[in-house]
């Protein structure tokens, strides 16, 4: 049986319960003692650009119908780590799904430039959505994701 290293027992918290932003900032602490200042920044604030968001996206589905629910998965690189980020989101088709996750409505929108704190369902490694991706377990507790989520993972699987 081999031990966790402080940073991999960091990380197993963040990633067990996304909703609790304690364990994400205690990483995120960790980090910052440790030179990494650059993947603390992101966990902390999980900033980043619509055109960065655009590139980075790996797998998202959703029922394709006027008022659209799906879920989005994204693999961005942040210092050494690939970080994996996944939500599930809500919006009429009039307006897209980087707004909706920024918060906006359907007259808002953000240059692709501009940097906005896109909000996230589950934020961790990008090993750790694979393991979500092949358990297919849905990261807002027991409920099902729906056939979004499956294909949405698939997707990740993919990559």
């Amino acid at each position: 049986m081999c031990k966790m290293t402080d940073e991999q027992s960091l990380i197993a918290g963040m990633e067990a319960i996304p909703q609790d932003m304690t364990a994400r900032l205690v990483y995120a602490d960790w980090l910052e003692e440790n030179g990494r200042e650059d993947e603390a920044k992101f966990l902390r604030l999980v900033e980043m650009t619509g055109e960065e968001f655009g590139k980075s996206i790996i797998g998202q589905k959703d029922d394709e119908d006027y008022h659209e629910n799906g879920w989005v998965a994204i693999k961005v690189r942040r210092g050494n780590t690939n970080y994996g980020l996944l939500s599930s989101y809500g919006h009429c088709s009039c307006y897209d799904t980087w707004a909706s996750l920024c918060g906006g409505g359907i007259y808002d929108y953000y240059p692709p430039e501009q940097i906005m704190q896109p909000n996230f369902d589950w934020v961790g490694t990008w090993e750790g959505l694979l393991q979500l991706a092949k358990s297919k377990t849905n990261p807002l507790g027991p409920r099902d994701g729906g056939k979004w989520l499956a294909e949405t993972y698939e997707q990740v699987l993919a990559n």
